[in-house]
């Protein structure tokens, strides 16, 4: 049987670090100066941990592509804001159930 589910994945940015962690998901933790790398890394992450935790392969994408969230994200910003501000996201997890 095919499972899907989700995880909320929280972003913050420090010092210019991009940032994201869980409390859906323990030992989630990403952290990259380039926003992109960190928005896939969190993919890879979560299989890992999925992996080593639960004995589950999945395959986990965002629920945006990162230019799609970007674009949406630039879209919505005020003209006079000078810095990329991200927010939460969710990130689907495919498996098989055993």
């Amino acid at each position: 049987m095919t499972i899907e589910t989700s995880v909320c994945a929280k972003y913050k940015n420090i010092d210019g670090w991009h940032i994201f962690e869980s409390d859906e998901m323990p030992g989630l933790y990403v952290a990259s100066m380039d926003a992109e790398r960190s928005y896939n890394d969190v993919c890879v992450v979560i299989a890992g941990l999925m992996r080593l935790d639960h004995g589950i392969d999945c395959k986990v994408k965002p629920e945006l592509p990162f230019r799609e969230f970007l674009a949406s994200i630039v879209k919505d910003q005020p003209k006079e804001q000078t810095s990329l501000v991200m927010s939460d996201r969710r990130f689907v997890l495919q498996g098989v159930a055993a």
